[in-house]
This record gives structure tokens, C-alpha cells and sequence, in this order.
């Protein structure tokens, strides 16, 4: 019962000095507060060391060959929409290089942070690895399914968005009419 009623004098204390900070001048508040027995407060610790702000989310955009233009505009305005960073993973560094010299507007306009990270090989296991071990990536972008996806059963662990310009998709269903004409 005795820590009860220490607690509820502490708190019936504080609440007759709570009307001192409204009401009452500097100085009078200084008096009016200085009538009450102090209680020692927590120790001031030691300031802590600033905390970096999270990492954000990235798009990561594959380089097997040159993105097409669509996959690259595709992952640009991704980023910007979503606020997230680009990742750009490639296995030579003459191809990233080649992309940022080639594009080098686009980057700059679209105004997003950009990653450039290197793998060892251009397959779908490395790939499927990489991104397994980085969970900052939201989604994997590329303009062609044949880049690095040589096993159609095996699913990546984000989700892929694969970006073909009009051309393509156009030249790809006239392919596939006259296989479906012969099918019928």
C-alpha cells in the first residue's frame, strides 16, 4: 500500500504545479514550483549517435543485352512514382557504362538515385540469388523474358515486369497467329 500512496502523492503533486505552466509568469512559476520537494530525475544519457534514415526500396532493372528503351523509361517512372532507387544489375561493366553514356539525360531528368551492381554470370540462378539476398528490391524489370529466364518453371522471388516496345509485342502475336491457324 505504501508505493500506492508515494505514487499517488507524486501525482496529486504534479497536478497542483500543472496549472504554474499556464498561468503564472517565469518568475512566478520558478517560486510556485521551487515549494514543492524536488524528485531527482533520470539520468541524461549520453546523446546516441544519429540514426541513418531507412534505406529505400529499388527497382532493379536487368542488363543481359540493352534495355530496351520502354523497359528503361518503364523502370525510370517506377522509381520516380513509387520513390524507390535503381538498381542496375548487369555482368559486364562496359554494358552499364554503355547504358549510362546512352541515356545519360534520362538519368538526370528523371532525377532517381542509381545503383550499379555487378554478377558474376548471366544466369537465371545467379540472378534469382542476388535478388533473394537483397530484400530492398520491390520488382525486377527487363525488356525481354529470354534475357535470363531459361527455366520458365523456376518463379522469381519479386515480381517481374517484363517492358517490350509496340514493335515487339506486334511482331511477337504475328508470330503466334500462324502457329494458332495451323493448331485450328
Amino acid at each position: 500500500m505504501k508505493p500506492l500512496s508515494q505514487t499517488l502523492k507524486k501525482m496529486l503533486s504534479a497536478l497542483a504545479a500543472a496549472d504554474a505552466g499556464e498561468m503564472l509568469g517565469r518568475r512566478a512559476k520558478h517560486r510556485h514550483l521551487s515549494a514543492y520537494p524536488t524528485q531527482p530525475g533520470p539520468v541524461a544519457a549520453a546523446p546516441a549517435e544519429p540514426i541513418a534514415p531507412p534505406k529505400r526500396k529499388q527497382v532493379a532493372l536487368w542488363l543481359h543485352d540493352m534495355p530496351t528503351q520502354a523497359a528503361l523509361n518503364y523502370a525510370l517512372s517506377s522509381c520516380q512514382r513509387m520513390e524507390m532507387d535503381l538498381l542496375i544489375l548487369h555482368t559486364g561493366k562496359l554494358r552499364a557504362q554503355a547504358l549510362l553514356a546512352a541515356h545519360g539525360a534520362a538519368f538526370e531528368a528523371a532525377d532517381v538515385p542509381v545503383e550499379i551492381a555487378a554478377l558474376e554470370d548471366a544466369g537465371q540462378a545467379t540472378l534469382f540469388d542476388y535478388i533473394e539476398r537483397h530484400p530492398r528490391i520491390a520488382f525486377l524489370v527487363m525488356g525481354d523474358p529470354s534475357q535470363a529466364m531459361t527455366d520458365q518453371t523456376a518463379l522469381p522471388p519479386v515480381p517481374l515486369v517484363v517492358v517490350t516496345s509496340a514493335q515487339d509485342a506486334a511482331r511477337t502475336e504475328s508470330e503466334l497467329q500462324p502457329s494458332q491457324a495451323a493448331a485450328a
